[in-house]
C-alpha cells in the first residue's frame, strides 16, 4: 500500500512540526514548501496535504515518500489522509493564507569606507524624506507611501557582489521582507531594524548616497521599519561566536529563522524582534525554559543512588536518540522500531532487571519528560515484549523537535554525551556503548579518519592525499582501495609561517638545519563523529610536546583563551595568538567537551 506510514499519529506529528516550525521553517529544513493544491483540516487550520503526507511518511515508515508511492497523485495523499481519519479540501475549498513566516537575520556591518557613518546617520537614523526621493522611485514610489504615511523613509543599501558563492550574493539574494536586520560596527551591534520593501534601484542609491571610489553605487535597497538604535553598544562577540563568523564581521551575512531562533537569546531583549514582532523561541530552549544542557545534567543527581539507578534506561534513550540525529535520521519513530532497536541497548547495558522493564513502566516518563514526544494512543511504553494487538496504528515516538534541533549541533551534542557518560552510564564501559549506539570515535581526539588500507595498516604520512581548496563543512575524504581525508597542506604551512614556528602553548621555537619541526593541530578533528572541517580557523600551532598533550586531553583552552591543564595543575598561561590568525571559538569549546567526556568522573 503506498504511504504505509501514513497514521493519525504519524500525522499529528508532522502537524505538531509544522505549528512550530511554520512554513518557511520547514522549507528551510527539508527543502520543501507548499507542494500541492490540497489542504488537510484540523482544528480549524489548513494544512499543506502534500507537506504533511511527506513528513508523516517519513516519521511512520522511517524514509521521505518514494516515487512508486505516489503514482495517485494529490487524489491519492488525499485519500491516504481521509483514511487515517482527516478532512482534506480539494479544488477551490483548499485556497487557505501561508501560515506566517519568522524573520530570517541579516548581519549587516556599516562598514569603514570612508562616508559610512555618515550615510548611516543620514539614512538610518535621522532618516531621508520620501518628497525628496520620490521621484526615483518609479513603480514602487505608491507602496512607499503607504509604508511610511509620516512621510519620512529609513533606508540602507549595498554593492552587488558577483561572486556566487560569497556569504553576500547569498544574502542579497536570500533575504526578505520581514527579516531582522542587525547593524554591527567595531565589534558591536549598533541598531536593529525590520526589512519593510527590497529594491533594486541605482538611481535612488546615487541620489541618496553617491557612489563608490569604483564607481559602484549601493543600489540593492532596504526600506527598513522600526528602526531601533543601543545606547550604549551592545557586543556582538556572543553572536559572531555562536555563528562561527570569526572576531568580526567582515561581510552582510544571512542566517535561516531556525538558526535565528537557535540564538535568539543572544540578542538584546532575549530576541525579541524590532516592534515586539519577536523571534518565535520553538528551537532555542526546551519547553519549560531549561535549555537541554540543563536538562541532560539533571538527569543525574550526585548523592541519590536510587536516582542514578532509575535515570540509566532513560540516559540510554538519550544516547540512542542523540546517534540517531548525529546520523540523520528521523527524530520519531514508530514505538514496534525504537522497541527493536533499543531493546538490545537496555538488556545489555542496564542494571534493571528484565522482568522489571517488561512491567510497562521503563519508558513511562516519555509521557512527561519534555525532551520527549508522544503522538498516539497507548498504554504499555514498556521495551520488552511484543505491542498488544490492535488495529491501530503504532504510537510514533521520539525526541522532541527543540531537543532534536539542539542535539543537531555537534558541541551540544557532544556535551550531551560527556554529560551522560559521566552520570548514570559512568559505570558501562564507554567505548563498548559509544561503538554499539554509532558514536564510536569520541575516545580519539582526531577521531576515526579512515586512513587505513583494506588490511586495517595506518597510512603513512606520505601516502596521504593534499588537496589546496577550504571547506567549511567536514573534510573531504578521497576513496580508492581505502578511504582517507583530504587535508590541506597548505593550512598547515601557513599556521606555522604565521606563528613564526613558536608554540602557541609554550613558546617553543623548535628549528633544526633551517626546518621547523612544530606541527599543525587540527582543534575538532578531521575523522569521524567529531567530522571537522580542515582550515585554518581549526588549526593551532604547536611543538610536538603539547600536540600530544592537547589530542591527549591533558590540555585545553577555556573561554578566556587560557591553557589549562585537566589534571588541575599550573597553567602555561594564554595561548600565543596573532591578528592574522583567527581561531574558530566553537572549535575550541568542542575540544573543551571532549576533554570533558575523557575526564574521570570525579574531575
Amino acid at each position: 500500500m503506498g504511504l504505509s506510514g501514513v497514521s493519525r499519529p504519524s500525522v499529528l506529528a508532522a502537524v505538531a512540526e509544522y505549528e512550530q516550525l511554520g512554513h518557511e521553517g520547514l522549507r528551510e529544513h527539508y527543502g520543501f514548501g507548499l507542494a500541492g493544491f490540497s489542504r488537510m483540516v484540523l482544528d480549524n487550520k489548513r494544512y499543506d496535504a502534500h507537506t504533511i503526507a511527506s513528513l508523516a511518511q517519513r516519521y511512520g515508515a522511517g524514509h521521505w515518500p518514494l516515487p512508486e508511492e505516489l503514482t495517485g497523485g494529490e487524489e491519492a495523499i488525499a485519500e491516504r489522509l481521509e483514511q487515517a481519519g482527516f478532512v482534506v479540501e480539494r479544488g477551490a475549498a483548499a485556497e487557505a493564507d501561508v501560515p506566517a513566516r519568522a524573520p530570517q537575520l541579516v548581519l549587516q556591518p556599516r562598514g569603514l569606507k570612508a562616508g559610512a557613518p555618515r550615510h548611516f546617520t543620514d539614512t538610518v537614523r535621522d532618516g531621508v524624506a520620501l518628497a525628496d526621493i520620490e521621484k526615483y522611485l518609479g513603480e514602487d514610489a505608491g507602496l512607499m507611501r503607504e509604508l511610511y504615511p509620516g512621510g519620512t523613509v529609513w533606508l540602507w543599501g549595498s554593492t552587488p557582489c558577483s561572486v556566487p558563492w560569497h556569504a553576500k550574493t547569498k544574502a542579497l539574494e536570500g533575504r526578505r521582507v520581514g527579516d531582522d536586520v542587525f547593524f554591527y560596527h567595531s565589534h558591536h551591534f549598533i541598531a536593529r531594524a525590520r526589512i519593510l520593501h527590497l529594491m533594486r534601484n541605482s538611481e535612488l542609491a546615487r541620489n541618496v548616497w553617491g557612489a563608490d571610489e569604483e564607481g559602484e553605487t549601493w543600489e540593492h535597497v532596504m526600506a527598513l521599519g522600526n528602526v531601533e538604535h543601543f545606547t550604549p553598544a551592545v557586543s556582538a562577540k556572543p553572536v559572531l561566536s555562536h555563528f562561527a563568523l570569526g572576531s568580526s564581521l567582515r561581510s552582510l551575512t544571512l542566517k535561516s529563522a531556525s538558526d535565528y531562533a537557535n540564538a535568539a537569546s543572544l540578542f538584546p531583549g532575549g530576541g525579541e524582534g524590532p516592534g515586539g514582532a519577536g523571534v518565535r523561541p520553538t528551537t532555542a530552549t526546551a519547553p519549560g525554559g531549561s535549555t537541554l544542557r540543563d536538562r541532560i545534567a539533571a538527569l543525574n543527581i550526585p548523592g541519590e543512588a536510587k536516582r542514578v539507578a532509575a535515570d540509566r534506561p532513560e540516559s540510554l534513550a538519550l544516547l540512542w536518540a542523540s546517534s540517531r540525529i548525529a546520523k540523520e535520521k528521523p527524530r520519531l519513530l514508530p514505538l514496534p522500531r525504537l522497541r527493536e532497536e533499543m531493546g538490545p541497548l537496555l538488556a545489555d547495558f542496564s542494571e534493571r532487571e528484565a522482568e522489571d522493564a517488561s512491567n510497562g513502566s521503563s519508558f513511562e516518563w516519555l509521557r512527561h519528560d519534555e525532551l520527549w514526544e508522544v503522538r498516539g494512543s497507548f498504554e504499555d511504553l514498556s521495551l520488552e515484549g511484543a505491542p498488544e494487538e490492535s488495529d491501530e496504528a503504532p504510537p510514533i515516538v521520539g525526541l522532541s523537535l527543540p531537543a532534536a534541533e539542539k542535539l543537531k549541533n555537534a558541541t551540544t551534542r557532544l556535551e550531551t554525551v560527556a554529560t551522560l557518560c559521566r552520570g548514570a552510564l559512568g559505570g558501562i564501559d564507554q567505548r563498548e556503548l559509544l561503538q554499539r549506539v554509532g558514536l564510536g570515535g569520541y575516545e580519539n581526539a582526531q577521531g576515526e579518519t579512515s586512513d587505513t588500507r583494506p588490511d586495517g595498516a595506518a597510512l603513512l604520512p606520505g601516502q596521504r592525499e593534499a588537496e589546496h581548496e577550504e571547506t567549511a563543512g567536514p573534510a573531504g575524504r578521497r576513496k580508492g582501495g581505502y578511504s582517507r581525508i583530504i587535508r590541506n597542506s597548505a593550512y598547515a604551512q601557513q599556521v606555522k609561517e604565521l606563528h613564526g614556528g613558536r608554540c602557541q602553548v609554550c613558546g617553543t621555537q623548535l628549528e633544526h638545519g633551517g626546518r621547523s619541526f612544530v606541527q599543525a593541530a587540527h582543534i575538532r578533528g578531521l575523522g569521524a563523529p567529531h567530522n571537522g572541517p580542515d582550515v585554518l580557523g581549526n588549526l593551532l600551532c604547536l611543538c610536538p610536546n603539547d600536540h600530544a598533550l592537547f589530542d591527549g586531553f591533558a590540555i585545553y583552552v577555556d573561554e578566556h583563551w587560557v591553557v589549562r591543564r585537566m589534571d588541575g595543575g599550573a597553567s602555561p598561561g594564554e595561548l600565543r595568538r596573532v591578528s592574522e590568525h583567527t581561531i574558530d571559538a566553537s572549535q575550541v569549546a568542542y575540544h573543551r567537551a571532549l576533554c570533558m567526556l575523557s575526564a574521570p568522573a570525579h574531575q
